[in-house]
């Protein structure tokens, strides 16, 4: 947990929806002392007292009053707490995607359908995929470090021809190995494209990391957007992406990545055969 604290203290944006997400998450872990151990309480205040980006000062005072209470925390307060990130006035705008279908879905069966309209086109152009994990104390260890790292909680694929975008929420998924086998079958029709590696395409061979390198340095994603006409507002990296509903700018952070990928490709030329 402290990792995550101390990442949030060093950013130089952050939003107050994106330190909701997080006070909401650190609070339910926590929830079962008779009130917040001290250290938590000092970091969740340091990260409140930054200049938030689009901070609402009700908000942001009744989450300072809440981390600070002496008392347990409950249930109830946190539900509370999160539903505080649907009163902020969303920042994101949406004319990128006009045009796209988006798909938000935790079902498997909806998964299949658009998985399956993917995989009829007569167009071998790839799609592109993304995907957003959890809080580093809300995954696994890594199997080296011993440190607790992120899992997948979020998978994002942009079909730039049938103009789909699927949102697949894995949050409520035990097991990763139905995801890998139906991203493998869909790698049979069509080259999945990534920014990065992506550890849920292991074992697939039909996909491509098309990251770029400047000097020796991996560029970022955000960096080749913008040379590529498409600006990022990278406010959503640290959100929770396991909220039971994504907020509106969540939504539209996923898709921009994947369709930033897709400008990339066509402005760089990237060979994708």
């Amino acid at each position: 947990m402290v990792p995550i604290l101390e990442k949030l203290s060093e950013e130089d944006k952050l939003t107050l929806p994106v330190a909701v997400d997080l006070t909401a998450e650190v609070l339910k872990v926590d929830r079962s002392y008779p009130g917040l151990p001290r250290w938590i309480r000092e970091s969740l205040n340091a990260v409140l007292e930054m200049d938030l980006i689009y901070s609402d000062y009700g908000i942001k005072s009744k989450l300072i009053r809440l981390v600070n209470r002496r008392r347990e925390v409950t249930e109830e307060d946190i539900i509370e707490l999160k539903q505080l990130t649907f009163e902020m006035v969303s920042t994101m705008s949406e004319r990128e995607l006009e045009g796209y279908d988006i798909k938000i879905t935790d079902k498997i069966e909806v998964v299949d359908n658009v998985l399956k309209t993917m995989e009829q086109t007569t167009e071998m152009l790839p799609v592109y995929l993304d995907v957003e994990n959890t809080y580093g104390f809300l995954g696994e260890r890594h199997w080296r470090s011993k440190k607790f790292q992120g899992v997948a909680a979020l998978v994002i694929i942009l079909d730039p021809i049938n103009k789909e975008v699927l949102l697949w929420r894995l949050h409520k998924t035990p097991e990763l190995d139905d995801v890998r086998d139906r991203l493998k079958e869909l790698s049979l029709y069509r080259k999945i494209l990534t920014w990065g590696e992506e550890s849920i395409l292991e074992g697939i061979e039909n996909k491509k990391n098309i990251q770029q390198t400047k000097l020796g340095n991996l560029v970022s994603l955000k960096s080749a957007a913008e040379e590529a006409g498409l600006f990022l507002l990278k406010l959503e990296t640290m959100s929770n992406w396991t909220n039971e509903i994504l907020r509106r700018d969540q939504i539209i952070y996923a898709a921009l990545d994947c369709l930033a990928m897709v400008r990339i490709v066509e402005h760089f030329k990237i060979p994708i055969s």
